[in-house]
């Protein structure tokens, strides 16, 4: 939204505003990410927040120059940047709901039907 002024009056370089917008994005899916870190620790997961970790570390390393060396330059080190968030983002997410919360349904379910 205000990436085409930021990029010609804040940094003096209208060129950049593209990247400016694309990299906004990942604020969405750090988010996501923190949020799903967060939870884990909250929860006393750290096993889960290790993986996070080490998802998004691993898919930043590997996506961001395959992208840089496909000829994407400055956009595919952002796009594998993004990425990187949104694949752990979706890992962590995935964990929780998997392991953590169907499991509580599950439990909240079966208890009440007893009492029917």
């Amino acid at each position: 939204m205000f990436s085409d002024y930021f990029a010609a009056y804040i940094i003096s370089r209208p060129e950049y505003a593209v990247y400016i917008r694309l990299a906004s994005i990942v604020i969405f899916f750090q988010a996501i990410f923190y949020s799903t870190s967060a939870i884990s620790l909250g929860l006393d997961r750290t096993e889960y927040l290790a993986v996070v970790y080490n998802v998004q570390a691993i898919a930043r390393t590997v996506l961001a120059p395959l992208f840089i060396l496909a000829g994407f330059g400055i956009a595919g080190a952002i796009t594998g940047f993004t990425l990187s968030y949104l694949i752990a983002g979706i890992i962590g997410a995935s964990l929780i709901f998997i392991r953590l919360y169907r499991p509580l349904k599950f439990e909240t379910t079966e208890k009440h039907s007893r009492y029917k």
